[in-house]
């Protein structure tokens, strides 16, 4: 039992050198300002898959935003 308690140790501490994993990365732009009513504010969201070469898969399902006021005078500007 001693040697099956250790050999299952063992294989644990070497393929943990192998299971190596990165999140992908993105960037987020806000872009389209429009004024479509005095109290309605529209704009785009694009995301960017950053590094494709290095994760495999770009998988995104959903978010909720808020912008302050800085935030949305930047894209205003645009």
């Amino acid at each position: 039992m001693k040697i099956f308690k250790f050999v299952i140790f063992a294989s644990l501490l070497t393929t943990g050198n192998f299971a190596l994993s990165q999140n992908p990365t993105y960037l987020l732009d806000a872009t389209d300002p429009e004024m479509v009513a005095p109290n309605i504010f529209e704009f785009d969201i694009d995301l960017t898959w950053t590094n494709p070469g290095i994760a495999p898969n770009f998988e995104y399902s959903g978010g909720q935003y808020s912008l302050t006021s800085i935030q949305l005078s930047r894209i205003v500007e645009c």
